[in-house]
């Protein structure tokens, strides 16, 4: 190997390695949590699928998603500024000690072949903690928490006693 003019990435000698390489990347950059910019932790579920490719019966489509999700109380919500106790009073009320589950719809990429999906992969996954970490989501957040309010009581029949 000429040591004068080394390659950009890493040589990879066999499958074995580069499957060794690979997951030594996800466990260095722990992609399990992601916090955002008020300082709320969420969980990172990375699902990769095999399909059939309609295109190319010889190859198969591998489809990535990314889905973020949290499962948060009002206490969280108030220490992380998303709700404020004196303006949000009547919404932390109705939230009482029950955890919101908030979930992010899933951003889906599809590759041609399992590099492409690697490669598709290291590219988002840091892209997607650095918006994370950039980007206000208090109000994406207070959305979630009333359509999730608004799902418990059923615009107020659980509250009314009353069920549909």
């Amino acid at each position: 190997m000429d040591f004068d003019h080394l390659p950009s990435r890493p040589v990879v000698k066999s499958q074995f390695s580069a499957q060794e390489e690979w997951d030594r990347w996800l466990l260095e950059n722990n992609f399990k949590t992601l916090v955002d910019q008020e300082g709320l932790t969420w969980n990172l579920v990375l699902d990769v699928q095999q399909l059939p490719n309609d295109l190319d019966r010889k190859q198969a489509l591998w489809v990535t998603s990314f889905e973020l999700s949290a499962s948060v109380d009002a206490q969280t919500f108030i220490s992380t500024g998303t709700l404020d106790p004196d303006e949000d009073s009547r919404l932390i009320a109705l939230l009482g000690t029950k955890n919101v589950p908030l979930k992010m719809k899933p951003v889906v990429h599809e590759a041609k072949g399992e590099k492409e999906a690697k490669d598709i992969m290291m590219r988002v996954l840091p892209e997607l903690r650095e918006n994370i970490r950039k980007t206000a989501l208090r109000e994406t957040k207070r959305r979630l928490i009333g359509k999730w309010i608004d799902s418990q009581t059923q615009f107020g029949a659980k509250e009314a006693g009353r069920g549909w």
